[in-house]
């Protein structure tokens, strides 16, 4: 009895581990795919469990294609940002001193900067300064040069105005930008002498018409001077020393400067000047 009991055992020992290789090995050859991927050993695991199995995940440090333009500018490592972060991170664009090709003819003609200037300014960089006076073009021409305008050495003006006519004071031999004249005509100075400190007079008295009238185009005529020479007893050349005067306002003034003179000898004259001449014009 024993002995059938034992056996009946050991067939049941013997069926169970039948059916347990059996079960291992179906399990072997049907669920290939359910292997972990780190090791041979089976895994039973749920859906999500075998999606990121059969999914492996980006590396941490790769870029998704579509997200390239999304780096940061100043950066290689991945940043993802909006577009606001973006635009503000973007680098911003270089300063020019470059004038654009549509403006270069509007710079400043005194500098190399640009300067946006309007159309008047313009015109006066293309446009030489030239003188329009017809008198101011004839003294360039004769190479003369008017002193600045005389002012009075006492109680008068150096001119007056009635009507249409101006009443020049007498006025003083002083070459531009020189020292005034002086000396007795016949003991200091000769005839020449004098005849070239009065043709100075007349380019004062000229530069006070201009002064007075704003153009000495707007002068019509010489109408006439008055002389006074400062000269010893026996001078007697008075009428030479005045021509000084007279042939430089002929050569100016043209026809204009034709006129009425006198020319008197006198003893003594103000700061001992040599030649002393008053005029009268008409514009």
């Amino acid at each position: 009895m024993l002995r059938s009991l034992v056996g009946s055992e050991m067939c049941i020992r013997d069926r169970y581990q039948r059916r347990v290789r059996g079960t291992a090995q179906r399990t072997t050859m049907d669920e290939p795919a359910r292997t972990h991927p780190s090791g041979p050993s089976p895994v039973w695991c749920d859906a999500a469990a075998q999606e990121n199995r059969t999914h492996p995940q980006p590396a941490k440090d790769t870029l998704p294609e579509h997200d390239l333009a999304r780096t940061h500018p100043s950066t290689a490592s991945p940043v993802w940002c909006d577009p606001a972060a973006q635009e503000k991170n973007a680098p911003a664009p270089k300063e020019s001193n470059a004038v654009p090709e549509h403006d270069l003819a509007r710079t400043h003609p005194s500098t190399a900067s640009p300067i946006w200037c309007d159309a008047a300014l313009q015109e006066d960089r293309n446009t030489p300064a030239v003188p329009t006076s017809q008198t101011a073009l004839r003294l360039k021409e004769l190479g003369l040069v008017l002193p600045e305008p005389s002012a009075a050495r006492a109680c008068y003006v150096p001119v007056t105005r009635s009507g249409n006519l101006l009443f020049l004071a007498g006025h003083l031999p002083t070459p531009p930008g020189g020292e005034l004249i002086t000396g007795k005509v016949g003991k200091d100075l000769g005839t020449e002498e004098a005849a070239k400190a009065a043709s100075y007079v007349a380019l004062s008295l000229l530069a006070t018409v201009q002064a007075e009238l704003g153009d000495l185009d707007q002068l019509k005529k010489v109408v006439k001077l008055v002389g006074f020479v400062n000269c010893t007893d026996q001078f007697t050349e008075q009428h030479l020393v005045m021509n000084g005067a007279s042939e430089l306002i002929g050569q100016v003034l043209g026809d204009r400067g034709v006129h009425a003179r006198s020319a008197v000898g006198t003893n003594s004259l103000p700061l001992n000047i040599p030649v002393e001449i008053e005029a009268i014009v008409e514009f």
